[in-house]
């Protein structure tokens, strides 16, 4: 088969036995790494915002959280919920976080398997190490604290990771041998149906073939299912949301200074600073080097959107996984007197991903169980129709009703008011008029009688709890230990005209947390 490159040679066929050894211990050692993480607790609430959007979608064919409100695209990740459909269809009775994570841990030791591999054909063609490159590559992929969270989260990240891997694989090809387009085309598109910035991904990567005379036939046939699959996504958006864009677009607006924060934390524990100069070091006219000026600009995007609040760098998955391969090649092909850089630069990286794990920078336990018990407390009290709080992912999936999400990932009224995300501008009337039921507020400190000290509650919450200080309308009836680092009380507020039933929800407060603060305040005033 013809090469698309004049001065390429083919890719070997089949792996020399010393690379799909490394590439294979890779793996296992990525398979060791991912027991670090086997607490369920380790999960983000926001994955059950998917698995509650497939089974709505299921079950009235409307793909939105809240089923009793106008439809809303509250997830960033529509093939991972399109997906997690089959196993929340099959196993109704399950928790879908099992085999989200079952999923999530089998695409990541594929993506440290594959990487492996390809790192040593690339190295192997420009005359180096081919086992030397496979080797770090893997060693990169496997120690990073933050894949193997996200892998296990029941997010999408191992999904969004293996797809680009994938295409890495098939771009390499594709330059090498030729052929292929299509599939890269169709790879591009699933990216685009993953994640958002992988419209960006696909758009430009295309747009770079095609400036290219020698790639330019190939990214023409590339862009078929490219603009037919993402075509077909954004006109099901705009007829069934009326937008062309997720509703976490409104709820969370660009922060460029938190997106600086959110870069230097990635570069700093994710590669180490200096595993950044391995991207110098990439070859010319090579696969990575394509890819290299794409994912700069996704870089540049994800600082623009201020990152997530999430451990660890998802959002620099991408590039993450673009300098392990480029560490690798570079570590296997550099000449002796330049290995020693190249070496230092993977030990700043390793340690990195050390520190990061000491640190906790790179994981977290963020699943509230406790929340369980009270959805399904809330579940079986008939008289609870609608329930606001924050975290709103473990809470909706046992509880099937009304959802008002204080922080607007599946409200698309809340999104749009103005503020920073999880801190936007409080519409009293929008809250009275959907009176939920039952509010639930985050608080580090609890609630009791005598109260020590103010509730110590959230940019979210304090403005409910205004609400209800203020205008009334709810009362106090408990506060439940959380038993987690982030967040870990929540106080439970029921509207004055609505009982808790105590035989699920125990027995009320004496007093309500208004008097508790009248008395703390006559307290700290003394005599």
């Amino acid at each position: 088969m013809n090469s698309i490159l004049p001065d390429s040679s083919p890719v070997p066929e089949r792996p020399p036995v010393g690379v799909r050894l490394v590439a294979l211990l890779a793996s296992v050692a990525c398979t060791l790494s991912l027991g670090r993480f086997a607490d369920p607790a380790y999960a983000i609430d926001d994955a059950w915002i998917s698995f509650r959007t497939a089974r709505t979608w299921l079950e009235t064919g409307s793909l939105t959280f809240d089923g009793s409100m106008p439809p809303v695209e509250g997830v960033t990740n529509f093939l991972w919920t399109m997906l997690s459909a089959s196993w929340v269809s099959a196993l109704p009775d399950v928790d879908p976080i099992g085999p989200a994570r079952i999923l999530g841990a089998l695409l990541l030791v594929w993506t440290v398997w594959r990487a492996s591999r390809l790192a040593g054909s690339i190295a192997e063609r420009a005359g180096g190490d081919p086992v030397l490159a496979a080797g770090v590559t893997g060693a990169l992929l496997a120690a990073s604290g933050s894949l193997a969270f996200h892998a296990l989260s029941g997010l999408e990240t191992a999904l969004w990771g293996a797809l680009f891997l994938a295409i890495c694989v098939r771009l390499d090809r594709l330059l090498h041998e030729g052929g292929g387009a299509l599939g890269l085309g169709v790879l591009l598109a699933l990216l685009g149906a993953t994640r958002p910035e992988g419209v960006l991904v696909a758009g430009l990567l295309v747009g770079a073939l095609l400036l290219r005379r020698e790639t330019r036939p190939a990214g023409t046939r590339a862009l078929a299912p490219i603009v037919l699959g993402i075509g077909a996504l954004e006109v099901f958006r705009l007829l069934h949301y009326g937008s062309l864009v997720p509703n976490t677009f409104a709820a969370k607006p660009p922060d460029p200074v938190a997106g600086l924060r959110y870069l230097a934390e990635g570069l700093l524990y994710g590669c180490g600073v200096l595993g950044l100069g391995f991207a110098a070091l990439v070859p010319r006219r090579s696969a990575l080097s394509l890819l290299g000026l794409v994912l700069a600009v996704l870089v540049a995007g994800a600082v623009w959107s201020g990152g997530d609040w999430m451990p660890g760098a998802r959002r620099l998955t991408l590039p993450l996984l673009w300098l392990s391969l480029a560490a690798g090649v570079a570590l296997g092909t550099v000449t002796r007197g330049r290995r020693r850089v190249a070496a230092a630069g993977v030990a700043a990286w390793l340690v990195g991903n050390l520190v990061g794990a000491g640190s906790g920078w790179d994981a977290m336990q963020q699943a509230p169980r406790k929340a369980e018990a009270l959805a399904r407390a809330a579940q079986q009290t008939e008289a609870i129709k609608t329930v606001a709080l924050a975290d709103v992912g473990v809470f909706g999936w046992d509880f099937d009703r009304g959802i008002l999400d204080l922080v607007g990932l599946t409200d698309a009224h809340v999104a749009g008011l103005p503020g920073a995300h999880g801190a936007k501008e409080w519409d009293e009337d929008y809250f009275r008029r959907r009176s939920p039921e039952l509010v639930l507020v985050r608080s580090e400190s609890p609630v009791h009688d005598p109260l020590v000290t103010q509730p110590q509650v959230g940019t979210t919450e304090r403005p409910v709890l205004f609400s209800i200080l203020d205008h009334g309308g709810y009362r106090y009836h408990a506060t439940v230990d959380l038993e987690r680092d982030l967040g870990r009380y929540l106080l439970i507020f029921s509207r004055t005209d609505v009982e808790l039933p105590e035989a699920l929800w125990g027995p009320p407060a004496e007093k309500d947390l208004r008097e508790l603060l009248m008395e703390l305040d006559a307290r700290s005033r003394g005599p």
